[in-house]
């Protein structure tokens, strides 16, 4: 018996990845670039590739793992859109907050 890709070990890894590893990342390196009185350059560099990333790995789940909504109804690229509009959003707001403070 196959085991479908949301429910087999890759999709699991990959809905871990954009789900809670990849944010939490993202989450960390932010509160680093706040904490430095002048962000570097590689800091800045490593927020928005753990950002690409998210993208990237949601992208991955639905299009190559056939991911799922959390209602368990097969996601669509409609998802992962909103996913990516979503996560540009809080994460230039949480940039733009790192230079302020």
């Amino acid at each position: 018996m196959e085991k479908s890709g949301s429910s087999g070990l890759i999709g699991f890894v990959v809905r871990l990845m954009w789900m809670a590893v990849v944010p939490f990342s993202i989450f960390i390196v932010g509160i680093r670039l706040i904490e430095q009185t002048s962000p570097d350059a590689i800091s800045m560099a490593i927020f928005w590739l753990l950002v690409s990333l998210a993208a990237i790995t949601r992208l991955v789940d639905v299009a190559v793992c056939h991911g799922e909504t959390v209602f368990g109804e097969k996601a669509t690229m409609t998802h992962v859109a909103r996913y990516a509009v979503t996560l540009i959003v809080l994460s230039a707001s949480f940039f733009a907050v790192s230079f302020i403070f």
